[in-house]
């Protein structure tokens, strides 16, 4: 396990992936926006709707299949520091409970169930497998930690086991 202090501070050069588990606190959602993002059900890159006609900026292409897709920013912490955790699709799932599509029609419906689901995401404390990666935009250079998985406590005994038996 890695704490947040070591995963802000490593060395790594510019475009370099490293990975790291880690175990958190999920402190709040950055609720900037919707939690979700039409996406290109081939590339899963961002798709707009522009009067109707679904289109992808990269390639031009018009009319494509999309779906929603989960996007969110979480602010996490442990004793050393605090972080904040891009986390895409099955992830998200698995922290809110259920699908993306779901989550829409209750905030469509009822934001009041909408706010109360979106509070039970704070204090979980969970061990996540994360991509950390330096970006550059413009003369600007950011950590950007991104989960690949969230690891089940089993899965941490069960190597932890494998060490011990191993020495």
């Amino acid at each position: 396990m890695t704490n947040l202090q070591n995963i802000n501070t490593s060395e790594q050069s510019l475009r370099e992936v490293k990975y790291y588990s880690t175990r958190v606190v999920i402190k709040e959602l950055n609720q900037e926006g919707n939690l979700w993002y039409n996406s290109c059900n081939t590339c899963k890159s961002k798709v707009f709707i522009i009067d109707g006609i679904a289109k992808y900026s990269k390639c031009s292409k018009e009319n494509l299949e999309y779906s929603l897709r989960y996007l969110i920013k979480l602010c996490v912490d442990d004793i050393s520091a605090t972080a904040i955790f891009i986390v895409f699709e099955n992830e998200v799932e698995k922290i809110i409970g259920m699908p993306v599509t779901n989550l829409e029609k209750i905030k469509a419906s009822n934001i009041e169930d909408y706010n109360k689901i979106i509070i039970t995401i704070s204090d979980k404390e969970l061990i996540f497998s994360v991509k950390v990666q330096d970006k550059q935009y413009g003369n600007r250079t950011f950590r950007s930690i991104t989960v690949q998985s969230i690891k089940e406590e089993f899965d941490e005994v069960i190597t932890a086991l494998t060490v011990d038996d191993i020495r």
